[in-house]
């Protein structure tokens, strides 16, 4: 999945010696900026930011740095609300502008960064940012409204279709493949929706893992489980997605809070989490013990957490404030 936070003094929000050696430091946002979304190139030399330069009283702007110098290396204006970015894997970006007249999908790229492709969508608005969604290959973008999930081709701009859906909840993934899409609804119930047969293949109660509906969810790597995260709390449940069958269960033994805050990482063992609002954390997928950096506390009001391909880099922004960069020990994840 497209696997779519910001800090003070380098010194004050490193959780421990370790994850402060790699800290790479701060790229160049206005410090009363919000950064609404960010997103990692496919090869991890370039992340693209996307908010308001002073809250929302300036025009939206997209700018795309390097993560080696860390300077910005193109930027451009939007006229509406950014809700969207995401790299494919032929390092273009896609760009998802909400503007009053319908939502802009823009392909960016080329030598000098100019606009490739843009398709002009029937004017409606997602409402949130947490209720869209882009695939891994940055082909498809899943977005809700009234009532439905509607699945666009981002290169010919139009609709492909859609499926009825209960009131989401926010919790919702691509299959890394691109072929599969999961999400929880207000009822509590897991829906998969198969994009080749454009229909819903499974609905899953919570009955299926005996607990509450979860807090966050994201496929395996291999993208043969769904891991539901924040069961009753504290609880992991890895489900198969077709029969709803319970691979594996697991406690953390702390409850795990905020809203799309979960990824997990190539290797399949460990998760990425925004943690509750002040950080981030890698958690051990069965014991739910901090792994290496441990736990990375920045300050309150994370908005924001990325991470590149690879697993290799995070970026975190704050509702206010610059993005911040950490270099994390990763293995390199196998193409879906």
């Amino acid at each position: 999945m497209p696997r779519y936070c910001c800090l003070f003094a380098c010194c004050a929000f490193m959780a421990s010696t370790a994850s402060a050696q790699r800290y790479l430091g701060e790229l160049d946002w206005d410090k009363k900026g919000r950064v609404l979304n960010l997103s990692f190139s496919r090869d991890g030399l370039l992340v693209a930011a996307a908010g308001y330069p002073e809250l929302v009283k300036d025009p939206a702007v997209l700018r795309v740095f390097d993560v080696e110098t860390r300077k910005e290396v193109w930027s451009r204006q939007f006229k509406g609300a950014p809700w969207l970015t995401a790299f494919r894997p032929d390092g273009t970006l896609v760009t998802w502008d909400d503007e009053r007249t319908g939502p802009l999908i823009q392909i960016w790229g080329g030598k000098k960064w100019g606009e490739l492709r843009s398709s002009r969508l029937p004017e409606f608005s997602p409402r949130y940012q947490n209720l869209m969604c882009c695939s891994p290959k940055a082909d498809v973008i899943a977005c809700w409204k009234a009532g439905r999930w509607l699945f666009f081709d981002v290169d010919g701009g139009k609709e492909l279709f859609s499926v009825a859906h209960t009131d989401p909840a926010g919790q919702r993934a691509f299959s890394p493949d691109g072929k599969r899409f999961a999400c929880i609804g207000k009822d509590e119930r897991l829906r998969v929706i198969d994009l080749a047969q454009r229909k819903t293949v499974a609905v899953h109660g919570r009955r299926h893992w005996g607990g509450s509906g979860a807090s966050n969810l994201d496929f395996t790597p291999d993208g043969k489980r769904v891991g539901l995260f924040g069961i009753r709390g504290s609880g992991v449940v890895l489900v198969e997605p077709l029969t709803g069958k319970v691979a594996a269960r697991y406690d953390w033994q702390s409850k795990l809070a905020g809203w799309g805050g979960v990824r997990f990482m190539p290797d399949g063992k460990s998760v990425l989490w925004r943690s509750s609002w002040t950080g981030f954390a890698l958690h051990d997928v069965e014991t739910g013990r901090l792994t290496e950096p441990g736990e990375v506390k920045v300050g309150n009001g994370g908005w924001t957490l990325a991470a590149s391909h690879d697993g290799g880099l995070v970026a975190w922004a704050n509702r206010e404030g610059p993005i911040h960069l950490w270099r994390l020990k990763a293995k390199k994840p196998e193409e879906p």
